[in-house]
């Protein structure tokens, strides 16, 4: 699939042969993953290269994980991961698990079949979160995982301080189905990207009930956008699950009275917001509303994440064994005004919880999403401070 790709393709002016003088721009480039199989390092091998015959749990997955947006268990629950009967297939999968390995090594695990293996089974904590650029051209795959009364996939956005996040380039994000955190602090976006994202969301008239679009926001953080203003109201009253709204350093006007919301104090859900990283404030919301189902499943070790942390993969080139190295070297020799948002309480978070699939009917179906009219909404509150 296409990769999301927001870079700015620099613009350089040149005389072609007429010696009319035109604009030069070279579209960005596509940089693979480290899980790539040239460019694996040399402990880890590529998927496939094995010495033994391994049990045909391997062969499953290993054909199923290139289809990974169709994984569908018929509302089953997940099986449990049991280490002595589970560990050899693992093991051919993935050659350097541990169960003291750290979640940065997963940068070698192909994201599909990190994504079939969460959907599959109740895996050990050090799967629970999988860090990707947004460019992955896989992701957009990824984002099409359904989420059960068993398992829930979120994603979360962490392009803070990107000058690429503009007004302009903000509806690149409409593929994020999954999209649950938006930290989009100090970029440039403005009132108008604000409408933007909100105009992304789309409900398709085709005979199925299916949403397009990050319908899935709780917590969006906007602080130190100095375009963003009071003409913001109606686009975040769009997002029927927004529960956090981080305007700190905005052209908002402190207090001001937004349609169905009510203002209070913020100074006591600091969970929610920076400097604690956004990773934590999912968290944070479900410490705040206590007994609120905020996701179908229930169940925050059911709770899996996608975070996406920077735009694009490094530039990596292909890797040599160490040994084979060794080998020829022988031979050789502050805290702002504050204004959030948020619903009021258990009852909007309890009636517009996460989009739900209908495994009978075999299409997607969302339910619990805004479907009493705008006149009959609980209002949400406001939290706001001058500090």
């Amino acid at each position: 699939m296409a990769p999301i790709l927001l870079q700015r393709a620099p613009t350089t002016q040149e005389r072609d042969k007429a010696g009319i003088i035109v604009d030069k721009r070279v579209l960005p480039t596509y940089n693979p993953g480290h899980y790539t199989p040239k460019l694996l390092p040399g402990h880890v091998k590529p998927l496939g290269t094995l010495d033994y015959v391994p049990p045909l749990e391997y062969f499953c997955i290993k054909s199923l994980y290139l289809n990974v947006d169709l994984v569908d268990l018929g509302g089953l629950p997940r099986f449990p991961f049991h280490p002595e009967a589970h560990m050899v297939w693992l093991r051919g999968l993935i050659p350097f698990f541990t169960f003291d390995m750290r979640d940065v090594e997963l940068k070698y695990v192909d994201p599909r079949l990190w994504g079939t293996l969460i959907q599959l089974y109740s895996l050990p904590p050090v799967f629970h979160t999988y860090t990707l650029p947004l460019s992955d051209t896989h992701l957009t795959q990824l984002q099409a995982i359904r989420s059960t009364p068993d398992f829930t996939l979120i994603t979360v956005l962490d392009l803070s301080s990107r000058c690429e996040i503009t007004d302009e380039t903000i509806g690149e994000l409409k593929p994020l189905k999954n999209l649950c955190v938006l930290d989009l602090s100090l970029t440039g976006i403005g009132a108008w990207g604000v409408k933007k994202l909100s105009m992304c969301l789309v409900r398709k008239q085709d005979g199925r009930d299916e949403r397009v679009g990050p319908w899935g926001i709780r917590i969006w953080s906007l602080r130190g956008c100095k375009k963003v203003d009071d003409s913001v109201k109606d686009a975040l009253a769009r997002f029927p699950l927004l529960s956090v709204v981080d305007l700190r350093d905005t052209a908002v006007t402190p207090l001001s009275h937004f349609p169905g919301f009510t203002s209070r104090p913020s100074s006591t859900h600091t969970a929610l917001y920076y400097p604690n990283p956004p990773l934590s404030w999912i968290n944070g919301l479900s410490q705040t509303f206590p007994g609120c189902r905020i996701f179908q499943s229930n169940k925050m070790d059911s709770l899996y994440v996608l975070h996406i942390n920077k735009l694009e993969y490094p530039i990596i080139s292909p890797q040599i064994d160490i040994s084979q190295r060794i080998e020829k070297v022988k031979l050789v020799g502050d805290h702002d005004r504050v204004l959030a948002l948020f619903p009021n309480g258990r009852e909007a978070l309890n009636t517009t919880h996460h989009l739900s699939q209908d495994h009978s009917q075999g299409d997607r179906v969302t339910k619990g999403l805004a479907e009493t009219p705008q006149a009959n909404r609980q209002p949400r509150d406001v939290y706001g401070s001058n500090g």
